[in-house]
């Protein structure tokens, strides 16, 4: 009889140990489930991230082309202006070179 009794609690004991593992095994899988929806969540903000970080680099990339092909532009513009000047003071000086010539021939 006291074996039986010894048995009937062991038993017991087996089975509450196991409700303790039935809810230990559920809030892992539940921890788990957690964990891997928060690696999605992750995931998303990151691809958001770096999809946000390609488009800034674009957009960076496009307004450096444009200043540097306005930059080319004003440079041209300036050489030319520059050529032209060079031009007219190249000319106003042989006029004043001729002029000088005919004071001396007078």
């Amino acid at each position: 009889a006291q074996m039986e009794g010894t048995r009937q609690q062991n038993e017991k004991v087996i089975s509450q140990l196991n409700d303790v593992l039935r809810e230990k095994q559920s809030l892992i899988e539940t921890q788990k489930t957690q964990h891997e929806q928060d690696v999605r969540a992750w995931e998303g903000r990151l691809q958001a991230a770096q999809q946000t970080i390609e488009k800034n680099e674009q957009e960076h990339k496009k307004e450096v082309a444009d200043l540097q092909a306005e930059a080319d532009a004003n440079t041209a513009n300036l050489q030319r202006e520059i050529d032209s000047r060079d031009a007219k003071i190249s000319d106003l000086q042989q006029q004043v070179e001729k002029a000088a010539a005919d004071i001396v021939e007078l």
